[in-house]
């Protein structure tokens, strides 16, 4: 027979012991965290059709901390007698953005999305993810999440970068 006392260190080591898994848990999940930095630094060439044979491209520099001083942009051009690339066929765009019909389509745990601000944001793969649970990222799915997100984010830092990496398009007005 185990005494009243150990009885006792028993269940109170096995609670500690939950209660300690579970804050390692809370405390190693994935967190996404951008900050102000890396977002400013992200560059995207651009690029310019000069002629139906030429392409100009400008790649965008990226600065070093080995030296004081950025190299100029270095523009890529085809040359005219090069042989003349494939035409492409573009269609184009039926609108111009995502229909509120089509994110509220977007409803469910399986396929979750949601409008913010204007945006659209695919949440599927951060339903599981999302730091506060799953439940409050399933509120979102197929309506305009606005007052929602900014009622809980709207100081957030982190919220607004880990939209930046969700976003699928702006909502057709």
């Amino acid at each position: 027979m185990i005494s009243k006392p150990t009885l006792i260190i028993i269940i109170t080591s096995a609670i500690i012991l939950i209660i300690g898994t579970g804050l390692i848990i809370y405390f190693n999940r994935p967190i996404m965290t951008i900050t102000q930095e890396e977002l400013a630094g992200v560059t995207v060439p651009e690029v310019a059709v000069t002629s139906p044979t030429a392409v100009t491209i400008t790649a965008p520099t990226t600065p070093t901390t080995t030296s004081s001083t950025t190299p100029p942009s270095t523009p890529l051009t085809t040359s005219p007698t090069s042989p003349a690339p494939a035409p492409i066929a573009v269609e184009e765009p039926k609108s111009l953005g995502i229909t509120m019909a089509t994110v509220s389509t977007h409803n469910s745990e399986t396929s979750c999305w949601t409008a913010i601000n204007g945006s659209v944001y695919e949440l599927t793969e951060w339903i599981g993810r999302h730091p506060g649970g799953p439940g409050n990222i399933k509120k979102l799915c197929g309506i305009d999440g606005t007052a929602l997100f900014t009622n809980k984010h709207s100081s957030s830092n982190s919220a607004q970068a880990a939209l930046v990496l969700l976003k699928i398009g702006e909502l057709a007005e």
